[in-house]
């Protein structure tokens, strides 16, 4: 069971115990499902680490959308975590999609000076 004096999965992480880690995400994923953090954190882990044996880019879609939805899509680390997860899963058509229809409409002003100033 997790409490406050356990070790960080990010710790975790640092001290090569990738596998531990994991189970703290997922057991405070499962102790509150609507947590985006380690939704998130999870999702990356999977999506990128460096032992392709411990990457599901299929589980990291999930996460890292379950996250994304419960934040209106408007956490940028957790599109970037949503990107990384679509090409680990190979899903590059599903990449950038949510965070450029969520982007407000430029105004004229900041349109001309746009593509003025570049």
């Amino acid at each position: 069971m997790l409490n406050p004096t356990t070790v960080s999965p990010w710790a975790l992480l640092l001290q090569g115990k990738a596998e531990e880690a994991i189970s703290h995400y997922q057991e405070a994923i499962q102790l509150k499902p609507d947590w985006p953090e380690p939704l998130n954190d999870l999702a990356w882990l999977f999506a990128t680490y460096p032992r392709a044996e411990l990457r599901n880019g299929a589980q990291a879609v999930d996460l890292a959308e379950r996250a994304c939805k419960l934040t209106n899509f408007k956490e940028a680390r957790f599109l970037g975590t949503l990107d990384a997860s679509y090409a680990e899963a190979g899903r590059f058509r599903g990449s950038h999609h949510h965070s450029r229809t969520n982007q407000k409409p430029r105004s004229r002003r900041r349109r001309q000076n746009h593509r003025r100033f570049g």
